[in-house]
């Protein structure tokens, strides 16, 4: 009413501008880069490179802005570094025919079950419609819990629990 009063009219007032925006369209390519560098890097750790290479610090939400303006997904498939060269084509093969000589009576099956406690990053970066695939989770630190259990034809099962330091 006092708008209305004082002007004359219900028009909204013009906007006052807002904070200037720390990463502009300029900066995209650098945090494309960075990006492209380590797809599965943290968004502070991008904030971290960024201001490494142009001395500019900036939030984690003005990163996640940034990174959301290049449209990229948020996915991440981990894979086998070598899982259809010919060498372990050849194994896998050489392998069946192996076991077709095995009289059914001597196999025990096993299964292991078990939990590794390294964290490994589950999540990276993509453009749309596109996965990413990582080869190169962390290798064997840190601590494994397993679950092994075992079965014959004749025999019962037996389960063994282990935690590996």
């Amino acid at each position: 009413m006092r708008h209305y009063r004082a002007t004359g009219t219900v028009q909204p007032k013009p906007h006052g501008g807002g904070a200037v925006a720390k990463l502009g369209q300029e900066h995209l390519p650098i945090v494309t880069a960075l990006v492209q560098a380590q797809p599965d890097a943290l968004l502070t750790e991008l904030c971290e490179r960024f201001c490494q290479q142009t001395g500019i610090e900036v939030s984690i939400s003005t990163m996640q802005r940034a990174v959301s303006q290049l449209k990229l997904s948020v996915k991440k498939t981990l894979v086998a570094a070598e899982p259809e060269t010919q060498r372990v084509k050849d194994l896998r093969f050489a392998y069946r025919l192996w076991s077709l000589t095995i009289d059914p009576r001597n196999l025990v099956c096993m299964d292991e079950t078990g939990i590794h406690l390294v964290m490994t990053r589950l999540y990276g970066r993509a453009p749309i419609g596109e996965r990413l695939y990582d080869s190169e989770a962390p290798g064997y630190r840190g601590k494994n819990i397993s679950l092994i259990g075992g079965m014959s034809r004749d025999s019962d099962t037996s389960t063994v629990g282990r935690s590996n330091h």
